[in-house]
C-alpha cells in the first residue's frame, strides 16, 4: 500500500510519486482511488481545471505534476468528471489598499520584490504581516531560472526529436548517420551547459 510522503516532500519527489500511481492505474478511475489511497485528494478550480492536494494541504496542478505523455495523460483524466470533485477554495483578498510614493520609492520596492521573486503584494503583505522573516519565501521563480527552464525544455525536445531520428530507421549494418549522431552528441552538451546555467540560478 503506498506510503504518505514524507513531510516538505520536494516537487521532484512529488512528480515522482504522482507518476508512479499513475503508471501503476490501469484508468482514470483506478488512479483516482489510488492517490486517496496514498493520501492525496483530488479538487477542481471555477474553470474546471483538476488540482492535487497533497497530504500537507498544498494544491498542484496534477497535470503539471505528470511525466508522462499527453495522449496518456488525456486519456486517464478524460474518466475524471471535474464536475463530481469539490471546488477549490477560491482566494479571499476582495480588498485593495492605495498608497502614493514616488517614482524612486516604487522603482526601489519593485527592485525589491523582484529580488525575492515575489510579486509587489505578496511582498509588502510578507513585511507587513510577517515582519519577523527577513527574507519572504518566494511565490515567483526568478526571471533567469525561468528562461533558464524554457531553453532546457526546447533542448530536450530537440534532443528528443534527434534520438527517434536516430532508432525509428536504424541502417542495416547498425551504424548510425555520422552527421545525426554529431548532432545528438551536441544536444547532450547543450543539456549539459543548460544544468549548470539552471542550477547556479536557482533562486
Amino acid at each position: 500500500m503506498p506510503t504518505t510522503p514524507p513531510t516538505g516532500e520536494s516537487p521532484q519527489a512529488l512528480r515522482r510519486t504522482l507518476t508512479q500511481l499513475f503508471d501503476r492505474a490501469h484508468d482514470g478511475i483506478h488512479f483516482h482511488a489510488l492517490l486517496e489511497a496514498a493520501g492525496y485528494r483530488l479538487e477542481r478550480t471555477t474553470r474546471q481545471v483538476i488540482h492535487v492536494i497533497d497530504p500537507h494541504g498544498r494544491s498542484h496542478p496534477l497535470r503539471k505534476r505528470l511525466t508522462a505523455s499527453d495522449d496518456a495523460i488525456a486519456s486517464k483524466l478524460a474518466q475524471i468528471d471535474p464536475r463530481l470533485l469539490p471546488q477549490k477554495p477560491t482566494r479571499q483578498r476582495r480588498h485593495s489598499i492605495r498608497c502614493f510614493v514616488t517614482t524612486a520609492e516604487y522603482e526601489e520596492i519593485q527592485a525589491r520584490a523582484q529580488n525575492h521573486c515575489l510579486s509587489l503584494s505578496g511582498y509588502l503583505r510578507q513585511f507587513l504581516f510577517k515582519p519577523s522573516k527577513e527574507t519572504p519565501p518566494p511565490t515567483r521563480k526568478a526571471p533567469a531560472y525561468k528562461t533558464e527552464l524554457l531553453h532546457l525544455r526546447h533542448d530536450l525536445r530537440a534532443l528528443g526529436a534527434d534520438l527517434s531520428a536516430l532508432l525509428e530507421n536504424p541502417p542495416a549494418d547498425g551504424s548510425f548517420d555520422a552527421l545525426l549522431s554529431a548532432r545528438v552528441r551536441d544536444r547532450y552538451h547543450q543539456l549539459q551547459a543548460r544544468l549548470t546555467t539552471l542550477l547556479k540560478a536557482k533562486p
